[in-house]
């Protein structure tokens, strides 16, 4: 081959490369968060912003956009909250586990008055015998009463007596040492039977004055009816919002659980787990402690998992530790009901006004994000509505280090919708569509990574 047909044939060559890479379709943008840069813990290392909010960037009030793929759409119509404080504080925390001595210092405030503990299920023989009538003498379909009972009669047989009650005029620290997972009976002063439950790790605390009973949504149980057919079966006092918050207030001071603030509040009816009927009708409260942030209810539900994701989770941030919050149960009859989850110790401020990142950083960083995961051709049917964007703080776990920092965060709630028309009916007709579920989607407030929040 002559040197022109050499140059010809690699004239060829050239142009049919350049072809081929010009017909080649435009990959789509891919969130992609490089988590081993370690940005958010240099920033907060890095030391403070002076002049507090001044210096921080500006955050419109509302953000009104939409995200559009073959596959899905998500419209976001999101007011922003962002907390008026002086700067954006991150502090360092620890985990905490309840000590012996907080466990009988909880169980003597809650309780009113306590007669004997035992370790071992809610109720006893006793108990569950009444149990047995009460589902006896209910009209119920013949198979579900059976069901009923046949329950209960096993449950029953793994219960204790009344009389295996060890007798006691207090809950004492003896009685919690070397347990790590513990549930208790306490029989009160009135006689009345109720729970503690302390689990594995020492980081969850139950507390109920009414044994296994539960707690439910008041318009939860009108629409569905009632419980058991007797949702009327109200025989104790109401009380309002302002004295339900007041009481659970001094309930937290009274046992040194400080600075949480109210973050959801749900009217509620507690039932009487033996006759199954309404006892009270109050307020389930949900507390977190934000840090000087916007309070959100932290039963954060990652929704990461129910985009479908086809992307790897793992180039997200892992919070590692579930978020700390309280619920407390209030009816007129006081405190009925206690749960404090994942509690932490406060370290003190590592820094008190952390750079965060801009707006339009931030939404682009979002808007990333959602676009790949609802690309998805393996998506479910439909329609994604993004309500809220809430600057708060949750634990991330200090790159080799047992403890965390409050990092600040952005928190997205999402609801998914069956079509843009339900949507648009529950826009105009609050309740009247349907809601398919509710989830959340967190972000790191200062490089915009998203966040993976353990459930469990």
């Amino acid at each position: 081959m002559d040197e022109k047909m050499k140059k010809a044939l690699l004239s060829i060559i050239l142009v049919s490369a350049i072809v081929l890479c010009a017909c080649q379709p435009t990959p789509e943008e891919e969130y992609v968060i490089n988590k081993g840069d370690n940005i958010a813990e240099q920033k907060v290392e890095a030391g403070a912003l002076p002049g507090g909010m001044d210096a921080q960037p500006v955050f419109p009030a509302h953000w009104d956009d939409d995200i559009k793929t073959e596959y899905k759409e998500l419209a976001i119509e999101a007011d922003i909250i962002v907390s008026e404080q002086d700067g954006c504080p991150v502090h360092r925390v620890a985990r905490h586990a309840f000590t012996p001595e907080e466990l009988a210092l909880f169980a003597g405030e809650f309780f009113d008055g306590v007669t004997g503990i035992q370790e071992g299920n809610g109720r006893t023989r006793e108990e569950f015998d009444d149990a047995m009538l009460n589902i006896a003498d209910k009209e119920l379909p013949e198979e579900t009463k059976c069901m009923q009972l046949e329950q209960l009669e096993s449950d029953r047989a793994q219960a204790a007596s009344d009389d295996d009650f060890v007798r006691t005029t207090a809950l004492t620290a003896s009685d919690f040492e070397g347990k790590s997972y513990v549930h208790y009976m306490v029989r009160q002063a009135d006689g009345r039977t109720g729970i503690m439950v302390i689990s594995p790790n020492g980081r969850t605390l139950t507390m109920s004055k009414r044994g296994l009973s539960g707690i439910q949504p008041k318009d939860v149980i009108e629409s569905d009816g009632g419980y058991e057919g007797e949702k009327d079966a109200v025989v104790e006092a109401e009380i309002s919002l302002d004295e339900a918050v007041s009481a659970a207030g001094e309930f937290f001071s009274r046992i040194g659980a400080e600075g949480f603030s109210l973050a959801d509040r749900i009217e509620s009816r507690y039932f009487d787990s033996l006759p199954l009927e309404v006892i009270s009708t109050g307020w389930n409260l949900h507390f977190t402690r934000s840090f000087g942030y916007e309070p959100i209810n932290t039963t954060i539900n990652d929704g990461d998992g129910t985009l479908d994701s086809s992307v790897d989770a793992e180039d997200a941030y892992s919070a590692k530790w579930k978020c700390e919050w309280i619920e407390v149960y209030v009816s007129g009859n006081g405190v009925e009901h206690f749960t404090w989850y994942d509690p932490v110790d406060d370290l003190g401020v590592v820094n008190e006004n952390v750079e965060l990142m801009d707006f339009n950083s931030l939404s682009k960083a979002i808007k990333r994000y959602f676009k790949a995961r609802i690309s998805n051709p393996k998506q479910s049917l439909g329609y994604y509505v993004m309500d809220k964007l809430v600057l708060t703080t949750i634990p991330q776990k200090i790159k080799d280090s047992d403890e965390a920092y409050m990092m600040p965060v952005w928190v997205c709630n999402i609801v998914r919708y069956e079509s843009l028309a339900d949507w648009t009916s529950v826009f105009r007709l609050p309740g009247g569509g349907r809601e398919i579920n509710r989830f959340t989607i967190v972000f790191n407030a200062l490089d915009g990574a998203r966040i993976d929040v353990p459930f469990d």
